[in-house]
């Protein structure tokens, strides 16, 4: 079940409560979302959200990336970063580093790393205009 804030001023829409979640990333996985700009910054921090959102909504796919390679289980994080997620964002993330058997942390980064990826390959917006036309 979920907590809920109070009714927002703008528009009463109920917001999810977050929680704060301590990772421990590795360079380039901060590097594939920041852009240059520094990591504390909110806008990377949204980017890591949407990117374990994403992450998680591919479990069913499994494309060739998705999962933690083994080789890198044991790579060392070099920044620590605070994300906010909402309770049920977080439950799912942790159920699934649950099932890879590995920290947060690296699913974190591994979620990151795949969205860039992702990003990167079009996909993405691919997916967006597969969306749209089922909509029409």
């Amino acid at each position: 079940m979920h907590a809920w804030r109070r009714m927002s001023r703008f528009g009463g829409v109920e917001t999810p409560v977050t929680q704060p979640l301590k990772v421990q990333l590795s360079e380039f996985a901060v590097g594939a979302l920041a852009h240059g700009e520094p990591h504390e910054s909110e806008h990377v921090r949204k980017r890591f959200a949407r990117a374990i959102r994403f992450y998680l909504l591919e479990t069913a796919a499994r494309r060739p990336g998705w999962s933690v390679p083994s080789a890198l289980r044991g790579e060392r994080p070099e920044i620590e970063l605070t994300l906010e997620l909402d309770e049920k964002l977080l439950g799912e993330l942790e159920a699934e580093a649950g099932k890879q058997e590995v920290s947060l942390s690296r699913l974190v980064s591994q979620a990151a790393i795949y969205y860039a990826a992702e990003r990167d390959a079009g996909r993405i917006t691919q997916r967006v205009l597969d969306t749209m036309e089922q909509d029409d």
